[in-house]
């Protein structure tokens, strides 16, 4: 185990008459969470990739070690991998909450990426 989602109180979208969001229970419900979270990750990157001038980020992003480096920084223990816990449950105001500028510092995670496969 490498991250900890929620699994509990998670509001997601309902499909029964004219109420549009429930609250629901299980780890099945955390996964399609943290494939939303990686759209959102891939997608703020673009964005910021092009406002700073930084195009080799948006092909780097996609490669899978790269969005694992940059998962577990946004894990609360992001530096020690604990057996029980792995690196800590996601935080992803850890990465929305920052500048264009504060994104790129994590630029050596894509730079070590694109030395491995060139």
């Amino acid at each position: 185990m490498d991250l900890l989602a929620f699994g509990e109180d998670l509001l997601v979208p309902a499909n029964k008459g004219n109420i549009d969001s429930s609250i629901v229970n299980g780890t099945s419900f955390a996964t399609p969470l943290v494939t939303g979270l990686v759209c959102q990750v891939l997608e703020d990157l673009r964005n910021v990739a092009a406002r700073m001038k930084v195009y080799e980020l948006v092909s780097l992003m996609s490669n899978v070690w790269c969005m694992r480096e940059l998962l577990k920084i946004m894990a609360t223990n992001p530096g020690s991998h604990h057996n029980e816990v792995g690196y800590g449950v996601l935080n992803p105001l850890e990465y929305f909450e920052k500048t264009d500028q504060e994104k790129l510092t994590h630029k050596e995670i894509f730079t070590m990426t694109f030395d491995m496969h060139t």
